[in-house]
């Protein structure tokens, strides 16, 4: 007698397996299928270089770590520099002249402070350094740092040595935070932190590598990101051609189902002209009094949200107390009304609408960014980015609204 007999249980593993980063290993093993790899890409629609020699698929991800390693143990001089020149801490002058061990000390390196080579910041230790690091912001960028040399995200794909996507996969649990340990929760408490998101210690590794990214996260429940474009994991194994995976590998996918499925558009043009009944405005009375606020403090943005609902244009809005934009089939931007500004995020809310795919690609992979730029918007600081979003102040002009509605109208 086993459990397996108490429970009359005779399905193979995988019916319940739950475990998301074999999930995300047999992700990696169907990008390796054939061209799956480049027809993921496309269908992200990230317009990164694909080259050929530098291309490759990366499982727990952990360059920053191996470059680290890779340095000659005895080569202080450029580690030391490494850690003042990108870490920046207000006691650079101290830090370039002290000892090996003192260096290795000031930042609590376990489990010993060694004589002989500055370690790794991977092995900074945050109990250690609490109780001499008393300025907040210092504490706190100093923990950010050690913790890209720990971080290893899912699944990184290069589509050259300058360009990457991170892919972080979820099942059943959300987005990850930093500290874990416990000890290391009391002290950011106690100081009166807030956790770190596990996204924008992501974020910080490429930015210290030098790697242009975007980022993806895979889910099973519905997840909202306002930094990552989120796939569910039904949506994106069925970009790829899995008919060379083993048998069952096929079986598991096939189990896999979304928390709902959006219906098939019938017979999808690539450009409408005139928009079907069910891509009709949603307008809720909470996004609409929350619209109205922006009637004459942003006049320009209060404008272009007023222009699906007063045209007869493919564009239209869903909404609740913020707003989707969509244009035909295709959900372009996530609008949140913050005070006086618009905050576009290229990942939806919960869900999009039935009869709709994700097209955030085709606004957030340079196109919107180019408009800002030809009006002048980060000159003039009515523009500014974020990770992926887009915060529009009120000054924003009329002129770039004007440019951003005949580029969607164009798509």
């Amino acid at each position: 007698m086993n459990i397996r007999d108490i429970l009359k249980f005779n399905a193979p593993y995988y019916s319940i397996n739950r475990e998301e980063r074999n999930l995300a290993a047999i992700f990696y093993h169907a990008l390796l299928i054939k061209d799956n790899l480049k027809i993921f890409i496309k269908e992200l629609g990230i317009e990164y270089p694909l080259v050929e020699d530098e291309m490759g698929i990366y499982f727990e991800y952990s360059f920053l770590r191996d470059l680290w390693f890779s340095i000659d143990k005895s080569n202080n001089l450029i580690k030391r520099d490494i850690i003042l020149n990108l870490l920046k801490p207000e006691n650079t002058i101290y830090l370039q002249n002290c000892s090996i061990e003192k260096f290795n000390t000031y930042f609590g390196a376990v489990p010993t402070a060694s004589r002989d080579y500055i370690q790794s910041p991977g092995n900074w230790s945050i109990d250690r350094y609490n109780s001499h690091i008393s300025d907040k912001n210092e504490f706190l960028k100093i923990c950010k740092f050690k913790w890209c040399f720990n971080a290893k995200p899912d699944i990184v794909i290069h589509t050259s040595n300058n360009h990457a996507i991170c892919i972080e996969g979820k099942y059943e649990s959300g987005e990850g935070e930093y500290p874990s340990k416990k000890s290391e929760k009391m002290i950011f408490k106690n100081r009166g932190l807030t956790f770190v998101k596990q996204t924008e210690i992501q974020g910080k590794i490429m930015d210290l590598l030098g790697i242009k990214s975007s980022f993806v996260f895979l889910v099973q429940k519905n997840m909202v990101s306002t930094s990552h474009k989120t796939l569910y994991w039904e949506e994106a194994f069925n970009f790829l051609d899995l008919n060379e995976s083993p048998r069952f590998i096929q079986n598991w996918i096939k189990s896999i189902k979304r928390p709902y499925v959006n219906k098939v558009i019938p017979n999808p043009s690539p450009k409408r002209t005139v928009k079907p009944k069910y891509f009709a405005n949603k307008i809720a009375p909470k996004y609409s009094q929350n619209l109205l606020k922006l009637k004459n403090s942003f006049p320009a943005g209060y404008n272009f949200l007023k222009y699906p609902e007063v045209n007869n244009t493919c564009m239209w809005l869903s909404t609740s107390v913020n707003a989707h934009l969509y244009y035909s089939e295709y959900f372009l931007a996530y609008i949140k009304i913050e005070g006086n500004t618009l905050v576009l995020s290229p990942g939806f809310n919960n869900i999009i609408t039935e009869y709709t795919r994700d097209g955030s690609g085709k606004l957030f992979n340079g196109q919107i960014q180019a408009l800002i730029k030809l009006c002048h918007g980060i000159e003039e600081d009515w523009a500014s980015q974020r990770g992926e979003l887009i915060i529009l102040k009120a000054t924003t002009p009329d002129k770039f609204f004007k440019k951003l509605i005949s580029y969607i109208e164009g798509i």
